[in-house]
């Protein structure tokens, strides 16, 4: 899960396996794309810097064998 949440500037993802590629997708409550990247085997924290607004959002982490979706606020 992300953290911390809610957020100011950063948020930090513990990749689960390191073998996988996870790529890490921000929404808008309406679905819309705000932010997207790909971390080739992550072997740390990933720390994500997204410019966004303040409000909700739904971060989508994908990796090659499961998704998981977050609802994150930025403050």
């Amino acid at each position: 899960a992300p953290y911390p949440n809610p957020f100011t500037s950063s948020l930090s993802i513990k990749p689960i396996d390191e073998s996988e590629t996870i790529i890490v997708g921000i929404y808008s409550i309406m679905g819309e794309q705000l932010f997207a990247e790909s971390f080739n085997h992550p072997t740390d924290v990933i720390t994500i810097t997204p410019e966004l607004s303040k409000g909700a959002y739904i971060m989508r982490v994908t990796t090659q064998t499961a998704t998981s979706s977050y609802k994150i606020i930025k403050r």
